[in-house]
């Protein structure tokens, strides 16, 4: 579970046990519930944030203290950051927020050589993309330019 800090720590500190040190770290735990701004209840607003964006942070914090110098660290994001669709409010927030902890982390590291990039994925056939939607929106979403 991603959004408990402990949890991570402790997945580090077994990769660590196991491999002797933690060179690539890829992120890509995520949650995707539609819904409207306005009927968008709480439930669900903790639920994304607390999985897509804490989850990221406890990740990348983790990673930030135990990646070996040199390494890299990856993190998923979303095109719909950028393409801004109805209904993904919270999703797109959360991802964006994951754009730019990653971006600043970056900066954070200089001079240790470690990457941190976020890999923002189109519309890919998977059941969190496929679940919850109609025929007709994956047909409309699947013509939209990359």
């Amino acid at each position: 579970d991603v959004s408990d800090p402990q949890a991570v720590r402790q997945l580090f500190d077994a990769i660590e046990a196991r491999f002797g040190g933690i060179d690539v770290v890829v992120n890509s735990a995520g949650v995707l519930q539609l819904a409207p701004l306005a009927d968008t209840d709480d439930a669900l607003f903790e639920r994304v944030i607390g999985i897509n964006l804490r989850g990221a942070f406890n990740v990348l914090r983790e990673s930030a203290r135990r990646v070996r110098d040199g390494g890299r660290l990856i993190t998923l994001s979303t095109s719909v950051v950028g393409i801004r669709l109805e209904n993904y409010s919270v999703y797109a927030a959360s991802k964006a927020a994951v754009e730019t902890m990653g971006a600043i982390l970056s900066k954070e590291l200089r001079g240790r050589n470690i990457t941190v990039n976020a890999v923002a994925p189109g519309p890919t056939a998977t059941d969190l993309f496929l679940d919850g939607k109609s025929p007709e929106l994956i047909e409309r979403l699947a013509k939209m330019n990359p």
